[in-house]
Protein backbone atom coordinates (compact mmCIF):
# COMPACT_ATOMS: atom_id res chain seq x y z
CA UNK A 1 0.00 0.00 0.00
CA UNK A 2 1.24 3.57 -0.90
CA UNK A 3 1.30 5.66 2.11
CA UNK A 4 0.83 3.28 4.96
CA UNK A 5 1.87 4.43 8.32
CA UNK A 6 5.38 3.20 9.18
CA UNK A 7 6.38 2.68 12.87
CA UNK A 8 9.34 4.36 13.75
CA UNK A 9 9.43 4.38 18.18
CA UNK A 10 7.24 1.31 19.83
CA UNK A 11 8.23 2.60 23.00
CA UNK A 12 4.88 3.14 24.13
CA UNK A 13 2.89 1.40 21.70
CA UNK A 14 -0.58 -0.24 22.53
CA UNK A 15 -2.06 -2.64 20.23
CA UNK A 16 -5.48 -4.02 20.54
CA UNK A 17 -7.68 -6.18 18.29
CA UNK A 18 -11.07 -5.21 16.64
CA UNK A 19 -13.86 -6.71 15.01
CA UNK A 20 -14.20 -6.00 11.05
CA UNK A 21 -16.20 -7.11 7.93
CA UNK A 22 -15.13 -10.50 7.07
CA UNK A 23 -14.72 -9.86 3.15
CA UNK A 24 -12.74 -6.22 3.64
CA UNK A 25 -9.47 -5.97 2.45
CA UNK A 26 -7.39 -4.01 4.64
CA UNK A 27 -3.58 -3.18 4.51
CA UNK A 28 -0.91 -2.92 7.01
CA UNK A 29 0.01 0.47 7.91
CA UNK A 30 -4.08 2.08 6.99
CA UNK A 31 -5.58 4.40 9.46
CA UNK A 32 -8.65 2.25 10.89
CA UNK A 33 -11.58 4.10 12.34
CA UNK A 34 -14.99 2.77 14.09
CA UNK A 35 -18.06 2.59 11.67
CA UNK A 36 -21.12 3.05 13.19
CA UNK A 37 -22.20 -0.54 12.84
CA UNK A 38 -19.53 -1.25 15.30
CA UNK A 39 -17.07 -2.80 12.99
CA UNK A 40 -13.44 -0.69 12.19
CA UNK A 41 -12.75 0.30 8.42
CA UNK A 42 -10.03 1.68 6.70
CA UNK A 43 -9.56 5.15 6.11
CA UNK A 44 -9.51 4.45 2.36
CA UNK A 45 -13.05 2.95 2.03
CA UNK A 46 -15.09 5.24 5.09
CA UNK A 47 -15.18 9.03 5.64
CA UNK A 48 -15.25 9.59 9.23
CA UNK A 49 -17.28 11.95 10.91
CA UNK A 50 -16.41 14.33 13.63
CA UNK A 51 -17.98 11.87 15.41
CA UNK A 52 -15.64 8.70 14.48
CA UNK A 53 -12.93 7.15 16.78
CA UNK A 54 -9.56 6.82 15.25
CA UNK A 55 -8.49 3.27 16.16
CA UNK A 56 -4.87 3.22 15.63
CA UNK A 57 -3.02 2.01 12.11
CA UNK A 58 -3.47 -1.72 11.43
CA UNK A 59 -0.94 -4.16 11.99
CA UNK A 60 -0.66 -6.55 9.14
CA UNK A 61 -2.79 -7.42 5.90
CA UNK A 62 -6.21 -8.54 5.89
CA UNK A 63 -7.36 -10.20 2.98
CA UNK A 64 -10.71 -9.92 1.30
CA UNK A 65 -10.80 -13.68 0.07
CA UNK A 66 -10.30 -14.75 3.92
CA UNK A 67 -14.11 -15.32 4.80
CA UNK A 68 -13.36 -16.32 8.42
CA UNK A 69 -11.40 -13.15 9.45
CA UNK A 70 -13.54 -10.94 11.30
CA UNK A 71 -10.94 -8.78 13.26
CA UNK A 72 -7.65 -6.85 13.13
CA UNK A 73 -5.37 -5.81 15.01
CA UNK A 74 -4.67 -1.92 15.45
CA UNK A 75 -1.32 -0.09 16.80
CA UNK A 76 -1.05 3.61 18.28
CA UNK A 77 0.67 4.91 20.75
CA UNK A 78 4.14 5.81 19.06
CA UNK A 79 6.06 7.51 16.49
CA UNK A 80 5.15 6.60 13.14
CA UNK A 81 6.07 8.09 9.35
CA UNK A 82 3.07 9.33 7.76
CA UNK A 83 2.91 11.24 4.33
CA UNK A 84 1.43 14.89 4.90
CA UNK A 85 -1.59 16.05 2.90
CA UNK A 86 -0.87 19.93 3.17
CA UNK A 87 1.91 22.58 5.10
CA UNK A 88 2.34 21.12 8.43
CA UNK A 89 3.88 23.21 11.35
CA UNK A 90 5.86 20.79 13.94
CA UNK A 91 3.96 20.59 17.08
CA UNK A 92 0.72 21.16 15.04
CA UNK A 93 -2.14 18.74 16.11
CA UNK A 94 -2.92 16.37 13.08
CA UNK A 95 -5.90 14.61 11.49
CA UNK A 96 -5.81 11.28 9.03
CA UNK A 97 -7.08 12.32 5.72
CA UNK A 98 -8.62 10.18 3.09
CA UNK A 99 -5.26 8.03 1.34
CA UNK A 100 -3.70 7.94 4.68
CA UNK A 101 -2.28 11.57 4.48
CA UNK A 102 -2.45 13.25 7.81
CA UNK A 103 -3.58 17.00 7.60
CA UNK A 104 -3.66 19.66 10.13
CA UNK A 105 -6.61 19.17 12.36
CA UNK A 106 -9.45 21.27 12.22
CA UNK A 107 -11.71 22.14 14.87
CA UNK A 108 -15.30 20.66 13.26
CA UNK A 109 -16.02 17.83 10.30
CA UNK A 110 -13.80 14.81 10.06
CA UNK A 111 -10.56 16.62 10.13
CA UNK A 112 -11.37 17.16 13.63
CA UNK A 113 -10.09 13.66 14.89
CA UNK A 114 -6.75 14.38 16.14
CA UNK A 115 -4.47 11.39 16.24
CA UNK A 116 -1.12 12.78 17.06
CA UNK A 117 0.88 15.55 16.73
CA UNK A 118 3.14 16.65 14.05
CA UNK A 119 7.33 16.23 15.16
CA UNK A 120 8.38 17.30 11.84
CA UNK A 121 7.75 20.31 9.83
CA UNK A 122 5.98 19.72 6.30
CA UNK A 123 6.04 21.95 3.58
CA UNK A 124 3.99 20.46 1.02
CA UNK A 125 1.80 17.94 0.25
CA UNK A 126 4.05 14.45 -0.34
CA UNK A 127 3.42 11.42 -0.82
CA UNK A 128 6.96 10.61 -0.79
CA UNK A 129 8.58 12.30 1.48
CA UNK A 130 6.74 11.49 5.15
CA UNK A 131 7.29 13.04 8.43
CA UNK A 132 7.04 11.88 12.04
CA UNK A 133 4.46 12.14 13.80
CA UNK A 134 3.64 10.91 17.42
CA UNK A 135 0.06 9.10 17.52
CA UNK A 136 -1.62 9.35 20.95
CA UNK A 137 -2.30 5.95 22.40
Amino acid sequence: MAREAVLRDNSIKTSRRYACASATAITKGAGLFLTPDGLVSSAYYYSPTASAAFMGFAHADKDADDTTSTSITADKGAVYDLCPGSVILIGAKVALAGGNFVVPALSTGSYAIVIGHALEHAAASSAISPINVEVYP
